[in-house]
């Protein structure tokens, strides 16, 4: 059996799931700080809201997303270019979102 197909070990699972969250808190924050710096107290209110909707959700999705690729037997491949896959979607909504006007 290679390095690659040995199964992942129950603690390093638990470490994944929660760096992931911990990672998507991050991004979070740094988002909300870049994205509200652009437009200071000019915001719209309904971007404001729409941004801290996504930027609550992040951590949640990256974390179940965490939970589902570590509980899977899928290669390594496949997990990847799930996890990939969703990063893309995920930067795409948040572009989408932070189409204001700069200040």
């Amino acid at each position: 059996m290679s390095p690659v197909d040995e199964p992942i070990t129950p603690m390093r699972r638990v470490t994944t799931v929660l760096v992931t969250f911990a990672l998507g808190c991050v991004a979070a924050v740094a988002l909300w700080n870049w994205w509200s710096g652009r437009c200071g107290e000019t915001c719209p209110t309904p971007n404001v809201v729409h941004m801290l909707v996504f930027l609550a959700l992040l951590p949640t999705a990256s974390t179940m997303t965490a939970v589902l690729l570590v509980s899977t037997s899928w290669p390594r491949r496949v997990k990847l270019g799930v996890a990939g896959g969703l990063l893309l979607a995920a930067v795409v909504i948040g572009a989408f979102l932070a189409q204001i006007p700069s200040a």
